[in-house]
């Protein structure tokens, strides 16, 4: 799955109201020996980028299209998330949302807020569960998490929406204790600019490796340099040598729109992720 971004999911898009369940979800199957339980527990591995993952809803939709009132969020990190739910449509595929949203604002200047957490499950079925003691959720039989979907190609966090770990971080940064940063290419169809933090892609490449891309010929061809920053990093600065063709890197400079030079000052704090666009004019 490494074409993907995700160590554990595949990718793809789905179709669903998305005004309703968001943009993002992740599939879970619950086999016919689990759904004679009246709860199974999924583990969900988000590696999420929101800055507060715990104070967005859950929302568990069945194979029917109906919403699983009966859902207990049992521990949520940016990491993973653990939930536990009635599989009330049977054995099959169940849709968790974990992005879902509620537009704000005027028609004609929209805006949209994460929806907040709601207690939607029955009390009597928490009891009966075991929900309501600390060790309940590890008791159930598991639904396994086998897919990530999008509501489109451009709201999908693949391939490098998906963040790495602290412990792929900490193996990352001990295999290179000796540099100060880590490059990686990255093609143009895969952009950089959204994610502040390691993408779980770069956790498993190796650092500097070189990067092949085709170019037709007279293009502007776009190319990217993605910095993990060990230490922090102030006043970045790139410089192509030994290329038989011209190269400028648009992110610290260039000439605008009047003709003037300018230069942009790029940082990237330690232990974050940033990215440099270079520009090939290929002959």
């Amino acid at each position: 799955m490494g074409e993907t971004g995700h160590p554990e999911l595949a990718c793809g898009i789905g179709s669903w109201d998305s005004d309703v369940y968001g943009n993002h979800r992740i599939l879970v199957r619950a086999d016919t020996s689990d759904t004679t339980a009246p709860a199974v527990a999924a583990e969900l591995p988000w590696r999420r980028q929101d800055p507060d993952p715990a104070s967005v809803d859950v929302i568990v939709v069945g194979p029917s299209g109906e919403r699983v009132r009966n859902t207990v969020t049992v521990q949520v990190t940016d990491e993973a998330g653990r939930i536990a739910f009635e599989p009330a449509d049977g054995p099959g595929t169940y849709a968790v949302h974990y992005l879902p949203y509620a537009h704000t604002g005027k028609p004609y200047y929209p805006q949209a807020a994460y929806r907040p957490p709601t207690r939607t499950a029955d009390p009597g079925w928490v009891h009966r569960c075991g929900l309501h003691a600390a060790t309940g959720w590890e008791k159930l039989p598991r639904a396994e998490a086998f897919c990530y979907q999008a509501a489109s190609a451009v709201d999908s966090f693949a391939p490098l929406g998906f963040a790495a770990t602290a412990d792929e971080c900490m193996r990352l940064r001990r295999a290179h204790s000796d540099e100060r940063f880590l490059l990686f290419g990255e093609d143009r169809a895969h952009p950089l600019g959204r994610y502040a933090r390691l993408p779980a892609r770069w956790a498993r490449a190796t650092p500097f490796a070189p990067l092949d891309v085709t170019a037709e010929r007279g293009e502007f061809y776009a190319v990217q340099v993605g910095v993990y920053a060990l230490q922090e990093l102030t006043d970045i600065r790139a410089e192509a040598r030994g290329l038989p063709f011209p190269v400028r890197c648009v992110s610290t400079g260039g000439i605008d729109a009047r003709g003037r030079t300018f230069e942009r000052r790029v940082s990237v704090g330690a232990g974050c992720a940033g990215a440099l666009s270079v520009w090939v004019e290929e002959p």
